[in-house]
């Protein structure tokens, strides 16, 4: 219940500020089925949680976190995408990254799988930089907004307080105008999170 009240605070706290750090222009992205991706607004219209990595190190945190964000009920895998920001890594070089990792990412996921190619300063601007070998996640709204940040290794903390805010989001953002409704039904009304 706490982490619950303290997510509807910091959430509320940071819809009343504006997002200083929000890139002015959509960053280009491009999916592992080879399609461009403008983010954020391309993204849909609901939370999602973007799990960032600068480095090829940075794996040894991005990925644990993807597992616990797939484990964890109450998140939908279409609301968390991966993003590989590659603009450091050779040409010659990064299009065997790339296919690699298209190799080894299941199909129907590799539209939430995105390569970030150039732009990697407006995306360090964006997450709030630190540490090269961290993971970074963005929680955003479904008006793209960023609601939470965080950064480094996935602990029960973060996770809990992440997944409070994802759902307090969801709550806030499609409450519709009929409050008769109970939560659990407004959210299976909801389309994209199923």
């Amino acid at each position: 219940m706490r982490i619950l009240i303290w997510a509807v605070f910091l959430l509320l706290s940071q819809l009343a500020l504006a997002d200083s750090t929000a890139p002015d222009f959509p960053l280009e992205t491009m999916t592992l089925q080879d399609q461009t991706l403008m983010v954020p607004e391309a993204l849909p219209a609901f939370p999602v949680v973007l799990v960032i990595g600068f480095s090829k190190p940075s794996m040894a945190q991005t990925k644990p976190w993807l597992a616990a964000l797939e484990k964890e009920e109450g998140i939908n895998p279409e609301q968390v995408y991966r993003v590989a920001v590659l603009e450091s890594v050779p040409a010659l070089v990064r299009g065997f990254v790339v296919s690699r990792m298209r190799s080894r990412i299941a199909e129907d996921q590799q539209h939430r799988f995105l390569v970030v190619k150039r732009g990697t300063a407006a995306w360090q601007s964006w997450v709030g930089y630190t540490e090269r070998d961290d993971a970074y996640l963005l929680v955003l709204g479904g008006d793209h907004g960023v609601i939470q940040r965080v950064q480094g290794p996935v602990d029960e903390n973060k996770l809990a307080a992440l997944k409070a805010m994802l759902s307090v989001t969801r709550a806030v953002q499609q409450v519709p105008a009929d409050s008769s409704t109970s939560l659990p039904e407004r959210e299976l009304e909801s389309p994209g999170l199923q």
